[in-house]
């Protein structure tokens, strides 16, 4: 979700629809502020119309979703009758002080034949990031220009398609948060460390880079390093500390044995059966 006022200063809301071939909508309220506090503006959301987006080439459409109950509870079935624009797992908005809005799309294994210049990609496991620049810079216009800001990927794995600014020296994989800064600088929160499951079975070379490479970029772009977790009372293990020993290694203790993978550090009665720390 993201928010900001038109030329007139009515507020916007724009919102994104979490599923695989999700919309996007815009909603403009029909007055703008009027005065300062709660109670002379509390209601500025009660009455506006409410949009869906329609790629047409480089440019998008907002077409206007009928004002009644059954589409302000049911507006997927309204924008899909309106011939809306699903996009490749719409996530994070974020709108610049210029006035241009971003989209990132989380990217899907599959989306659907019909392609578009905002959503190119037959098969798209990594994402993209969409720059829209509405209409005069004003986000009550009915369109808006349309181009893609970024593919995800691997540049170096053949058939990933990627694509990214002269001189990144990284790359990221589904991009789903986004902020802006006071200086105007866009940053892009990934949700990339599942994409090797998620990848497992899959027939295209785009689909299958090594997930080494994945955690690197994920690490490089906004990640810290997580600290080691301190062995647990009473247990320790060869590998790493378990977040939760299963019911086995409680049978195991009451017949005077652990788990494989596990050593007792004590008598079996001496020490309570414990959960590792969270």
């Amino acid at each position: 979700m993201a928010v900001t006022r038109t030329a007139e200063g009515r507020p916007v809301v724009y919102m994104t629809e979490a599923r695989r071939d999700g919309f996007l909508y815009r909603f403009v309220a029909a007055t703008g502020p009027d005065g300062e506090g709660l109670a002379a503006n509390g209601a500025l959301l009660d009455e506006g119309a409410l949009s869906v987006a329609r790629v047409e080439g480089s440019t998008i459409r907002w077409l206007r979703l009928p004002a009644t109950a059954a589409a302000l509870i049911e507006a997927r079935a309204a924008a899909e009758q309106a011939g809306a624009t699903p996009f490749d797992s719409p996530s994070g908005l974020a709108v610049a002080p210029d006035g241009r809005l971003f989209l990132a799309c989380r990217g899907a294994e599959r989306t659907p034949a019909r392609l578009d210049s905002l959503n190119p990609r037959p098969i798209n496991p990594w994402g993209h990031v969409v720059e829209i620049i509405p209409d005069n810079r004003d986000h009550g216009a009915d369109a808006a220009s349309g181009a893609v800001l970024l593919l995800g990927g691997d540049p170096a794995q053949a058939g990933s398609t990627a694509r990214y600014g002269a001189g990144s020296r990284v790359w990221l994989a589904a991009p789903a948060v986004l902020e802006i800064d006071r200086r105007g600088r866009l940053f892009i929160g990934t949700a990339q460390g599942n994409l090797a499951a998620q990848r497992r079975g899959s027939p295209t070379a785009s689909m299958s880079a090594a997930p080494r490479r994945v955690r690197h970029a994920e690490r490089s772009l906004c990640s810290t390093p997580r600290r080691a977790r301190p062995p647990s009372a009473g247990f320790a293990s060869h590998r790493t500390t378990p977040r939760s020993f299963p019911s086995c290694a409680r049978r195991g203790r009451r017949r005077g044995q652990t788990s494989p993978g596990l050593r007792r550090a004590g008598p079996p009665s001496s020490r309570p059966c414990r959960r590792a720390p969270r």
